[in-house]
This record gives structure tokens, sequence and C-alpha cells, in this order.
């Protein structure tokens, strides 16, 4: 009988919350990237950072998410002409957030777990649909579809000085 433990937490400060000012980011190379992405809903596009930079892409059907299509070379010269480590495509379900990270640039086609991306993804999240509120913590499921899935709890804090994101 084991006593060996095996449900360890790690938490992680990330570097303060960067929004990339505005470009397009919904360009024939992104429709390359993405052949069967179709853009639709009321969140924006938008490339954040807590430590390396990423296009946030939201999707509204959890299905959509889990059957997105992707070109990896595309991507990648992609990601090079935006300057971009790569993509976070992410699901608000009824309960749970759903995301899938993409860095065919950086040799890694999907991700099963990724700090810095849950982290803007929650710092996007708190500026878009939660402004009013002081801490904003979310549970995201990440690498269903690689049936490698990861839970990744992070929480976006924001003050009048500073807005602070732990993993």
């Amino acid at each position: 009988k084991s006593t060996e433990r095996t449900d360890y937490k790690v938490i992680m400060e990330q570097a303060s919350p960067k929004k990339r000012e505005a470009e397009m980011w919904f360009d024939d190379r992104f429709k390359l990237s993405f052949p069967n992405f179709n853009p639709h809903g009321h969140l924006p596009m938008e490339v954040w950072s807590t430590g390396l930079e990423d296009l946030l892409l939201p999707i509204e059907q959890l299905e959509d998410l889990h059957h997105l299509e992707v070109n990896f070379p595309a991507l990648s010269e992609y990601s090079k002409h935006h300057t971009l480590v790569g993509v976070h495509a992410f699901c608000i379900g009824k309960h749970q957030i759903h995301a899938r990270n993409f860095a065919p640039l950086y040799g890694i086609d999907e991700e099963s777990a990724t700090g810095t991306s849950n982290g803007a993804l929650a710092a996007y999240l708190h500026e878009h649909l939660y402004p009013d509120l002081k801490t904003l913590a979310i549970d995201v499921l990440q690498g269903e579809a690689m049936q490698a899935t990861s839970l990744i709890q992070v929480i976006s804090e924001k003050s009048d000085a500073q807005h602070t994101v732990w993993v």
C-alpha cells in the first residue's frame, strides 16, 4: 500500500498581463491556418501575454473547438509573420472553460497544459466579461483533444495600481 502523495499543486505568478495593440488577425494566413474556423460571437480575437504572446481565439461551441482543423505549416508562417508564440483557442462552456493551444513555430503542434497562455486568457476574460470584479478565478481544461487532459486553475486580480495573474 503506497502512502505517496500524487495530488501536487504548483502555483506560479505570471508577468503582468499585456494586450498588444489591434492588428488584423483574421487575415489570409489565418484562414489557411484554420480552414474550418467560422468567426462569430461577441468576443474579439486579441493577442495577450503573461510572458509569451498568443493570439486568443474564442470559439462559440465546444464541438467546434474539439473539431478545429489546424494546418500546422500555415500556422507556423502566421505565427512568424505576426511574431506570436502561437494560438490559444478556447470555449466557455456551461461550467468550464475548455482550451487548445497550438505553437508549431516552436515545434509544439498542440500542448496539453500551458500556464502563460491560460494566464493571458484569464486577464482577457477579466477585461472583456468581468471588468468590475476585483478577482476572477477560472478553471481551464486543456488537452482534451489529445486525450491528455490537464486542469489549469488561474486567478486574475486587478487593482487600480496593478494586474496580477497566478496559474
